[in-house]
Parts: structure tokens; C-alpha cells; sequence
């Protein structure tokens, strides 16, 4: 499985932070400052603290899909062909919840699947249950479920401060005329600059 781009520099962006944070409040403490470091080999270490561990016991990654022993923490393929990632660790506490989400409350009175110690050799069976009532549905669909239950959250919320809408950032050169006409530029000038290439629209 290839990584998606960015993710080491998420994730050193997220660790600088929390350093930073912590420096913070060493000075506010004590008044004396930090120097907060971070690697990408560092943070890709931390980051695969788990598999890093899991290696030690003989366990070998990449996993299959149909090979993870938890199918909370698989994903899955919706009704317009997306992909639906579940990341719940937690299965004895959450897996009756998510059936009923899906659809399938009467599968949680299997005693198959009501523990993650008696899963075992089930796990498949029940991966592919899930699959089957999650392709009835729009991905969308599900986001929307999954929110109203909440199982969908953003990684920090504040108390005081709302979620803003989502918005895609802008393409290279999408707003320059808009711009240009706030800072009292006509279209012909405008239009002049784009065909000098003194601009980019």
C-alpha cells in the first residue's frame, strides 16, 4: 500500500505543535525557553510506533485486508464505488453501535461476533457482512449516518469555536482577476497582463 502524499509533513507539523506547546509552557513555568526539533525520520518512526512494535512479534506489514483480525478497522466500498474507512479500534465497545448505523443490529446477537476474543476465525465472515450492507449505500449517505452517531469527528474541537464549511483551496491563478479588479485594474489591463503572461488566470 503506497502512503498518500503529505502524510510525514502532516505529521511533523502536528508534532512541532505540540512541542511548541509544551516549550510554551515550560517558559511560562519556569522562564526559561526550548529548542523544539522535528525529523521526518523521527515522526515516520513514531507514526508507525505500532507496526514498528507489532514486528517484534513476528506479525508482517503490509496486512491484507481480509487478514486484519479487527473489521472495524478495514475498509469498504459504497454503493458509487468510494471508499469508506472504518477506524475503530475499540471493538467490544463500539461494534453493536455500528451495526445498528449499517443497518444490521441483529447481527450483533451472534455470538460470533459479540466479543473481539471469540472473533477470531470469524473475522472474515463478518467482514463480509459489513461489506455487503455498506455497498447499499452512497458514501455520502454513510457520512451523514455516521456523523448523526457520532463516530465521525475532526482530530481536536473546541468548545468555543465552530467547524467552518469545507471549501477547496483556490487552483493557481483562479481569483488573480478578481483581484486585480479590487486593486482598480480594468478587464482590457487585465486581459493584457494574462496575454504578456505578466499574470497566470
Amino acid at each position: 500500500m503506497n502512503s498518500v502524499p503529505g502524510i510525514g509533513d502532516h505529521q511533523c507539523g502536528l508534532y512541532l505543535a505540540g512541542g511548541i506547546c509544551a516549550s510554551l509552557l515550560k517558559k511560562e513555568r519556569t522562564g526559561k525557553g526550548e529548542k523544539v526539533t522535528v525529523s521526518l525520520y523521527n515522526a515516520a518512526l513514531f507514526t508507525m510506533g505500532t507496526m514498528v512494535v507489532s514486528a517484534n512479534y513476528d506479525n508482517t506489514y503490509p496486512v491484507k485486508k481480509k487478514d486484519l483480525p479487527n473489521p472495524l478497522l478495514k475498509h469498504y466500498m459504497t454503493k458509487d464505488n468510494r471508499c469508506l474507512q472504518l477506524a475503530i479500534p475499540q471493538y467490544d465497545k463500539f461494534i453493536v453501535k455500528v451495526l445498528e448505523l449499517i443497518g444490521i443490529p441483529e447481527v450483533a446477537e451472534d455470538e460470533r461476533f459479540k466479543s473481539f476474543k471469540g472473533l477470531k476465525e470469524n473475522t472474515s465472515v463478518l467482514t463480509g457482512i459489513i461489506q455487503s450492507a455498506i455497498e447499499k449505500k452512497d458514501v455520502d449517505e454513510w457520512l451523514s449516518l455516521f456523523n448523526e452517531g457520532v463516530l465521525v469527528n475532526t482530530p481536536v474541537k473546541f468548545k468555543h469555536h465552530t467547524e467552518e464549511e469545507f471549501r477547496l483551496a483556490p487552483l493557481l491563478g483562479e481569483h488573480t482577476e478578481e483581484v486585480l479588479m479590487t486593486l482598480g485594474y480594468g478587464e482590457s489591463e487585465i486581459r493584457r497582463m494574462a496575454e504578456d503572461k505578466v499574470v497566470r488566470m
